[in-house]
């Protein structure tokens, strides 16, 4: 089972799957689903949004200082992260 939120990218009448493998697509507009969306949103905001780069070098410095901020900011993480259904399934 491979779960696939409504990107283009996810998107293909001409993918073959195996046969044991299923894919379940989220219903748009459902970041409830999909944790990570919060925290992709997040990064663009501190790190990409209205910027301009020079170079691939300082898009991936920017990137990396972001991801600092989460690696040494796991209140910040679980506050983007943590819905009360998935703190529940962990309990």
């Amino acid at each position: 089972m491979v779960v696939l939120d409504g990107a283009a990218c996810h998107r293909s009448k001409t993918l073959e799957l195996p046969e044991n493998m299923t894919l379940i697509p989220l219903p748009p507009y459902s970041p409830e689903l999909n944790p990570q969306e919060n925290v992709w949103k997040e990064m663009k905001a501190d790190a990409f949004y209205n910027r301009g780069f020079e170079s691939m070098d300082a898009v991936e410095e920017a990137l990396m200082k972001v991801c600092r901020l989460f690696e040494n900011s796991a209140d910040r993480l679980r506050q983007l992260t943590c819905y009360p259904w998935i703190a529940s399934a962990l309990n």
